[in-house]
């Protein structure tokens, strides 16, 4: 696992190194945790792109 402390919690994300090289490992969801990722992802996505828009308009 590679983490990271970011404001006192720890992050991460599962690696499998293969050859020496890391490709991510994540977990299979169960459907009501696949839902949760996916407004997750949803959500930032969408805060990052008025985010650019916002960079762009300036």
């Amino acid at each position: 696992m590679l983490s990271v402390n970011h404001d006192g919690v720890w992050l991460g994300i599962p690696l499998r190194f293969s050859a020496g090289r890391p490709a991510v490992a994540l977990p299979d969801l169960d459907p009501d945790k696949q839902r949760q990722f996916t407004t997750a992802r949803t959500k930032l996505d969408s805060s990052y792109q008025q985010t650019l828009q916002g960079a762009t308009a300036c």
